[in-house]
């Protein structure tokens, strides 16, 4: 489209998309002619009226969610309890072996051989 053009349409109706036929902007009226090209309107498609449809049902759903969803949402499970020095051992000691029995089914026996010591050394500081 000629720049004049462009400036005097937009002087004249806002935009130079602008469809008098309609009374509204339409992306086919980008043209020296004024006409759009279409033998029918888009606004009379029915794929069209579909879209915007589906895209109205859409905004106003997710609309809806915002609204619903919590800055913090509450918390489901309660807050632990906090352990004792004697608990914190026996956790500690029990991942412990689970480790260093898999350390020995993965066939790395000094690895699992230094943590299981560890463990053992734990044992004897929750027995004093």
């Amino acid at each position: 489209m000629r720049e004049d053009i462009r400036k005097e349409r937009v002087k004249k109706y806002g935009s130079f998309l602008y469809c008098t036929h309609r009374d509204t902007i339409c992306s086919y009226m980008d043209n020296e002619l004024a006409i759009c090209p279409r033998a029918d309107c888009i606004l009379d498609d029915p794929g069209y009226i579909a879209l915007q449809e589906r895209i109205a049902k859409n905004r106003l759903k997710n609309s809806g969610q915002a609204e619903k969803e919590e800055l913090y949402p509450a918390r489901k499970e309660q807050k632990q309890k906090p352990m004792s020095r004697r608990e914190y051992l026996l956790e500690q000691i029990k991942r412990k072996e689970e480790l260093s029995e898999r350390l020995y089914r993965e066939n790395k026996p000094k690895a699992a051989d230094m943590v299981f010591r560890q463990a053992q050394i734990m044992k004897g500081e929750l027995q004093k």
